[in-house]
């Protein structure tokens, strides 16, 4: 989806063929500069702490680079200017719920400055309440939805990935 927003589609989520291809076309050219492909945070510690690694794809956002700090690494988050994926997790209260007194009091503790942003200090994680370092306000931010074809995009990066 990120590689769809530098090519300037403006639905990075749903895809046309055509698109499809300029994205697998534009992934496979840029693998000559890829060390290593990663799945967890802690891979790409690894591949980070023991290789000379200039630029690393985090994923995983202020909590990957949070941990990269904390073993030594120089490292910083940047957003760009195409946009950012993002979402947010959610509290709810759910039909049914036995004490929606203390359910309410918990999501509006969860909420406060305080709170937010000793779990923003502690984690990485940004939040909805304190200013991080994850997004600044003229950031632009491309909040995540459903792709066309989950199992078409699977296949389009298995394709990418076996590519020589």
């Amino acid at each position: 989806s990120f590689t769809a927003l530098t090519l300037g589609y403006k639905d990075p989520f749903n895809l046309t063929e055509e698109q499809m291809a300029a994205v697998k076309a534009k992934l496979v050219d840029l693998k000559r500069n890829v060390l290593s492909f990663y799945t967890t945070a802690d891979e790409a510690q690894q591949i980070f702490q023991n290789n000379d690694v200039a630029l690393i794809w985090a994923n995983y956002g202020q909590q990957q680079v949070k941990a990269l700090q904390k073993v030594g690494a120089h490292v910083a988050y940047v957003n760009p200017s195409e946009g950012a994926l993002a979402w947010l997790d959610n509290w709810v209260i759910s039909k049914g719920v036995h004490d929606k007194a203390n359910a309410e009091k918990w999501i509006n503790f969860v909420l406060s400055k305080k709170i937010g942003g000793e779990l923003s200090e502690r984690t990485g994680f940004g939040n909805t309440v304190v200013e991080t370092g994850s997004a600044g306000s003229k950031d632009k931010l491309v909040w995540l939805n459903n792709v066309e074809d989950p199992l078409k995009r699977s296949d389009l990066w298995n394709e990418i990935k076996a590519t020589p």
